[in-house]
């Protein structure tokens, strides 16, 4: 029995190892002033949108800002959190951060409501937040996974342990707000018919039901306000962007089974008992249909987000919670599966250990160095060095569209993003492609703006080398990127 407890006691103590990791990485990045992701400049600026300019921010794409393809929620959530810790990345990155305590609150509570077992909801808890590795460490990154992870799972925890049907309303409104902060949260809908069959008929009528009347509601409302730019940006483009067909099959042994492959063949076997008690002995366990169905739609989630080109390891981290989540309820089951086993007291503290142990080694292989996701003093510099470049020039009125949110710290004219320009163009919406081409091109040409920073793979570069003069060269992220200063030619 001494060496069953050491290694519970072990898995506990790794678990509160990587709980320090992650304190250790938030407490030095937090609140530091530049991108610790590319993308997090330009959720920024949709911020900055929402408090200078109105909240609907789905508008005409022009030179001055093209919206990104997300739904609005986290911006809200952000431009809020912005009246306290002012606008910037802190208040994103509060917001991803606070989600991220959510999420873990979460799985803790759903382990202890259906097991009463604490230790086992602690190191659940305890997994999910080790694995931060897994998704690239976006755990308190300023974009939307960990809040849309948030509603999500907090949602399905209001179905899965209240019957009334207020907590059933404010659970479809949860699902809701997980829809409109990602829109890959529609996706859920596809596990409401065998949640129906196998789960509980009318807990999944109107939690679902909810969900849909209030989403369809607020997307008419938000469409009709935006004249029509909302749906545009948020479901036409993204859905007409390319395929990744490389993760079609590589999603399944590469995002799932690498470094996660005992949790994912746990749960894989969760699903197969399942199964095979429905097929052969006509036995619906009304649990496990909820958390294999759960798994099924989160896998589905980042199935189809990783197929869009631009999804990479962030997408597939309502896979990797809700396998984490299945994964606790599946270990309590086997322990009461041995307890209660025809296996005498040695075999029941083998079986016992080997599930420990098996915690212990996938908790390694999501080992990582705190060290190596805190920003180097040399990457600030480098960046302090380009933001000066950037100050120096004269007036505000200097294009530039590769350092989100840049431009508005040193109180210079805020333009689009590249990231949102990539998004639109490689769409296949001709219309909103051509509206911004020819307002993009026609202050180039008109020399409209004086200043122009860019690097070779800058939109339209041959345009603006024919329109303005290069006067400088320096160098960006250390010294690997070169960035040229243009200035308009005399008209």
């Amino acid at each position: 029995m001494k060496t069953l407890r050491w290694f519970q006691y072990t898995t506990i103590s790794f678990g509160f190892i990587y709980v320090l990791f992650f304190l250790l990485v938030v407490i030095n990045r937090i609140n530091y002033p530049f991108d610790l992701e590319e993308g997090e400049g330009i959720m920024v600026d949709h911020v900055i949108q929402i408090i200078t300019k109105g909240i609907f921010f789905y508008k005409e794409p022009t030179v001055d800002f093209v919206p990104l393809i997300y739904m609005p929620l986290y911006f809200y959530l952000s431009a809020l959190f912005s009246q306290v810790f002012g606008i910037g990345y802190l208040s994103l990155r509060v917001v991803s951060l606070l989600s991220t305590c959510g999420i873990a609150v979460t799985i803790y509570y759903f382990i202890k409501k259906e097991t009463s077992n604490k230790e086992l909801s602690l190191t659940t808890a305890c997994i999910f937040i080790a694995s931060s590795r897994m998704s690239g460490h976006w755990f308190d990154l300023a974009r939307v996974d960990t809040c849309f992870l948030f509603f999500l799972f907090f949602a399905f925890f209001i179905l899965r342990f209240y019957d009334s049907v207020f907590a059933l309303i404010c659970g479809g409104i949860l699902l809701t707000a997980a829809f409109f902060t990602k829109q890959s949260a529609s996706l859920m809908l596809s596990i409401a018919l065998p949640l129906y069959f196998f789960y509980d008929k009318r807990k999944t009528v109107i939690f679902f039901g909810v969900f849909t009347v209030v989403s369809a509601v607020l997307i008419f409302l938000y469409n009709t306000l935006s004249n029509g730019w909302f749906l545009r940006y948020t479901q036409v483009i993204p859905s007409t962007h390319a395929i990744n067909y490389k993760v079609i099959y590589s999603f399944w042994y590469d995002d799932l089974g690498k470094g996660f492959w005992i949790i994912y063949i746990s749960v894989l076997m969760y699903m197969f008992c399942f199964f095979y008690k429905m097929l052969k002995y006509k036995e619906i366990n009304r649990k496990s249909a909820f958390y294999v169905f759960l798994c099924a739609g989160c896998v589905l989630v980042s199935y189809v987000s990783r197929l869009h080109t631009g999804g990479i390891a962030n997408v597939v981290m309502p896979a990797y919670t809700a396998f984490i989540l299945a994964c606790g309820v599946f270990i309590n089951d086997v322990n009461l599966l041995i307890e209660g086993g025809k296996y005498n007291s040695e075999k029941k503290y083998l079986f016992k250990t080997g599930i420990y142990a098996l915690i212990i080694i996938q908790l390694i292989t999501f080992f990582y160095i705190p060290s190596n996701n805190i920003p180097k003093d040399k990457t600030r510099v480098s960046e302090e060095s380009f933001m000066g470049n950037v100050m120096q020039l004269q007036g505000k009125d200097v294009l530039f569209t590769d350092r989100a949110y840049v431009s508005y710290r040193i109180n210079k004219r805020v333009f689009a993003s590249t990231i949102a320009i990539v998004d639109l163009l490689r769409s296949k919406d001709e219309k909103a492609k051509t509206l911004f081409i020819n307002n993009y091109v026609k202050n180039i040409e008109n020399k409209k703006i004086p200043y122009i920073i860019a690097n070779k793979n800058t939109y339209k570069i041959e345009i603006i080398e024919q329109n303005y003069d290069l006067t400088k060269t320096f160098y960006g992220y250390d010294n690997t990127d070169v960035w040229f200063i243009y200035v308009s030619k005399p008209i």
